[in-house]
């Protein structure tokens, strides 16, 4: 009696009574746990079984998305952008525009007002598959989606991977400060820039960095690069700092610079990385990762 009392830290004399209380106080306790561990394990399973369900009925259409990335400040309304992917050419439902009956993505703030399918050649057993939608964003945050919801012939929609997608309204988005000089180059193999802009205003302005939304892509000018007063700059980066590797990429280029002792930011005109190559280039690119 010693030893079992000294287990549950009761002193030998107390008495029974205490001694029962305390016991059952602990049993209970024992009983709530072990319910309540049970209950979150079972939710575990549940949902990781339904995550596996559904890879298994991705990998049955013989469709997958590539690592799209779009970060793009929305200046208009509406924006379009693609989104890359392929299909097993023996597939049981070829994507159409007449097998797709409706799309969404897994955030509602991110409105597909139309969309359009098309498919490219085949090679090495896949056909290139680009569906072009047009969005836009129900509020003045950053929304962020990382699936496409697609119903085909009507059923229940699957959910598809597609890389990252972040969209922000942004009223007045491109100061007056800076503004593109003569031709702007917006298609590039990789993550690079070669743009001419121009200081419209009657004091220099010192450029500090260029990022996107995420800061997935980052290049910081060398201190003291500046673009002298009501002049222009040719701005040549070879490459950006990256965090992650995608695909393909639809980006809103952000100049962050000062300006007469204050910090600004310039919204440049989009750019797109990877999606002008030539669509053997796009199947290789996407096979690698698979």
């Amino acid at each position: 009696m010693d030893d079992y009392c000294e287990y549950l830290r009761i002193p030998s004399h107390t008495n029974r009574q205490t001694q029962k209380g305390i016991t059952m106080s602990k049993i209970k306790w024992i009983i709530t746990l072990t319910i309540c561990t049970a209950l979150a394990f079972s939710l575990f399973i549940f949902f990781n079984k339904a995550n596996f369900i559904e890879a298994s009925e991705n990998k049955e259409t013989g469709l997958f998305f590539a690592r799209n990335y779009i970060s793009h400040m929305m200046e208009n309304e509406t924006m379009s952008f693609n989104i890359f992917g392929l299909q097993k050419a023996n597939a049981g439902v070829p994507l159409s525009g007449e097998t797709v009956t409706s799309l969404a993505f897994d955030n509602n703030h991110i409105q597909i007002s139309d969309y359009k399918v098309e498919t490219g050649i085949r090679h090495k057993g896949y056909t290139l598959v680009n569906i072009i939608v047009d969005v836009r964003v129900s509020s003045d945050k950053p929304e962020k989606a990382d699936q496409l919801l697609i119903s085909f012939n009507g059923r229940d929609r699957e959910a598809f991977q597609i890389g990252k997608i972040t969209l922000q309204n942004h009223h007045n988005v491109r100061s007056g400060d800076l503004s593109p000089a003569g031709q702007y180059t917006a298609g590039y193999p990789k993550p690079s820039l070669d743009v001419r802009l121009k200081n419209n205003l009657a004091k220099d302005i010192s450029l500090e960095k260029i990022t996107d939304l995420n800061g997935v892509m980052a290049y910081t000018f060398d201190k003291g690069t500046a673009i002298q007063a009501k002049q222009s700059k040719h701005i040549v980066v070879p490459s950006f700092h990256m965090t992650g590797e995608y695909d393909f990429y639809t980006v809103t280029p952000v100049l962050r610079y000062t300006a007469a002792g204050k910090r600004n930011q310039y919204s440049m005109p989009g750019v797109l990385y990877g999606a002008l190559d030539s669509d053997e280039e796009k199947i290789e690119r996407m096979l690698k990762r698979q």
